[in-house]
């Protein structure tokens, strides 16, 4: 059988084709800041030079607040660091209030009717000179995440080392103690799910909420009960103790088997060893 034959006008299309999506895919390319790694994952000092409202030309018209950074110290001094802050949902309005938070922006104050309104905060942020330390932190697609860590205040210049030392970050995961810094007061709390770089923490209130990992504190816990699965252990509960044994561990609560024949969870720090 004879094999059919490619005609001019199928290849014309294909070449029509190609040149239109190379004339977007240039467009784009030049429109568009390059969101992949571009320093080193880590911690820098940076001045946001900075802020603009735009739509994104390869992500579906996602619009988004594009933060624009300069590195003001070390290897890095005079790269660019890109941030960007969804303005589409919710949660998206929910980080960026967080990251104002962390600049110091007052933001129970701000009264913010429209795009406008947030492109003059930002032109204001920017025209003070903000000064923050910033957190990259790269995931597997290669897009680099940017995190405010803080308001880096009277900056004078030299390395945020010799001002402040810096502890290794923690490696957070399920279980983990930690707290959170709300509205000036520090809540305690334990890691129930981590994905990605948001966690969702139960705290000692009883309240569960979402939050980034670089707005997490670590606790430290004076005596930490070490129990495992199958000791003998003592709690009170409504005045009178009961005695009954650990079935499971989950975090800082165990699943304790009582001696009357009722199960319940308890929280670690509620038991002692019998």
């Amino acid at each position: 059988m004879a094999k059919k034959k490619a005609s001019k006008s199928s290849f014309a299309k294909t070449k029509g084709n190609i040149k239109k999506l190379w004339k977007k895919a240039k467009v784009q390319a030049e429109d568009a800041p390059d969101f992949m790694a571009t320093v080193e994952d880590g911690r820098y000092i940076a001045k946001l030079i900075g802020a603009v409202i735009k739509v994104s030309a390869t992500e579906k018209a996602w619009k988004h607040l594009e933060w624009l950074w300069e590195i003001l110290e070390g290897d890095a001094e005079g790269e660019n660091i890109y941030k960007r802050t969804g303005l589409e949902t919710e949660d998206n309005i929910m980080f960026f209030i967080r990251d104002l938070a962390r600049l110091d922006v007052d933001t129970d104050s701000l009264e913010i009717d429209s795009e406008k309104d947030i492109e003059e905060l930002m032109e204001a942020l920017v025209e003070e000179g903000v000064i923050a330390r910033l957190r990259t932190r790269t995931v597997d697609s290669g897009f680099q995440n940017v995190y405010i860590d803080k308001l880096i205040e009277d900056y004078s210049g030299g390395t945020e080392e010799e001002k402040t030392p810096e502890e290794e970050e923690p490696d957070w995961s399920k279980g983990d103690k930690c707290s959170v810094a709300i509205d000036g007061e520090d809540y305690e709390g334990v890691i129930k799910k981590v994905k990605d770089d948001v966690v969702t923490i139960k705290f000692d209130d009883g309240d569960t909420d979402d939050y980034e990992l670089s707005e997490l504190q670590a606790v430290e816990e004076e005596s930490k009960n070490e129990f495992e699965i199958g000791d003998r252990v003592t709690a009170k509960i409504d005045g009178e103790t009961y005695a009954g044994e650990i079935n499971d561990i989950d975090g800082d609560e165990a699943s304790v088997a009582f001696d009357d024949g009722e199960e319940l969870v308890i929280t670690l720090e509620d038991l002692t060893e019998e």
